[in-house]
């Protein structure tokens, strides 16, 4: 939706993925000596490991707070969802790890970072361009991330749709105005994550004297999380019409509002550690992969 705003939107959003997979740029790419010596099974292996352990690193956040918004939608006090996900990860790890919604939250952050590492391998290994290498990453990373999103967000609505009953899936069908508000709102994730931070960082260059670099990273953290006062609402609405499948517009009105300021809150701090985490070491990751490949298999000692 937004990335069809055209050449100047499009470069914007490739910024924004490579931000969300931690770089500020392409990775340097490996020689083409380097590269025929290592096997394409080692590059395989080890960048999908990359992309489990930097999804790894975000899904404890990632599912507390989703999972918890889910539950305070439905009418368990947030604070009462987030003590109930805290203990659970202190007292039962494990039972965690296994459970089906940390799962689902790791698959979408999984294919998300994996699908822009593969971009990166494939365009290095093929001599692919740049253009090319962005637009795979445009089109992958983002399918990736919004359909596996809406899906987990959809299957955490039928889990979690009555606080009292968390563990028990409701039968019944999800709407397709809830389809659509969290379509809608993933659009509007896309334009906060990859197309605003790069004119909010214009703004701030021009308007002060904070370096480059850093105006960058300030407007690819801080943008995201503002616009959760916006993308919040339309999140809980979508909640809401599963929740109350019959329901004035002022009763959605008084039902969002009432978990609007708390649920806005983590749903910030949910975005910050997963553009700000999950991107650091996902770049950290991706870099020493790299010289790890090229240690173990191209070196003239190897």
């Amino acid at each position: 939706l937004f990335c069809s705003l055209g050449a100047l939107s499009r470069l914007h959003c490739v910024r924004g993925l490579a931000s969300m997979g931690g770089d500020s740029g392409p990775a340097p790419r490996r020689s083409a000596k380097q590269l025929a010596a290592i096997p394409w099974q080692a590059d395989a292996a080890v960048f999908a490991g990359c992309s489990f352990l930097s999804a790894s690193a975000v899904v404890p956040v990632v599912m507390g707070v989703d999972k918890s918004v889910t539950q305070a939608a439905a009418g368990m006090p947030l604070g009462q969802a987030l003590k109930v996900v805290l203990r659970d990860f202190a007292l039962r790890p494990h039972r965690v790890v296994c459970s089906i919604p940390y799962c689902m939250v790791m698959g979408v952050y999984f294919l998300t970072y994996g699908a822009n590492n593969l971009a990166d391998v494939v365009s290095e290994r093929y001599d692919l361009g740049s253009t090319t290498q962005n637009t795979m990453k445009l089109f992958g990373a983002t399918g990736a991330y919004t359909t596996s999103s809406i899906l987990k967000d959809v299957a955490f609505a039928k889990m979690f749709s009555k606080a009292s009953e968390a563990a028990t899936e409701v039968k019944r069908a999800v709407p397709m105005t809830t389809y659509g508000t969290f379509l809608f709102r993933d659009a509007l994730i896309i334009g906060a994550g990859f197309i605003l931070p790069a004119m909010v960082a214009g703004g701030i260059k021009s308007s002060s004297s904070m370096d480059p670099q850093t105006a960058d990273k300030v407007a690819q953290l801080a943008t995201p999380c503002v616009m959760q006062t916006l993308i919040t609402p339309i999140h809980l609405f979508g909640l809401n019409l599963y929740n109350q499948p019959v329901a004035t517009r002022n009763e959605r009105m008084r039902a969002v509002m009432k978990t609007y300021p708390e649920a806005t809150g983590v749903r910030m701090f949910r975005f910050l550690w997963a553009y700000g985490v999950g991107g650091l070491v996902n770049k950290e990751l991706n870099q020493r992969a790299r010289d790890w490949t090229v240690a173990r298999y191209a070196s003239p000692s190897a």
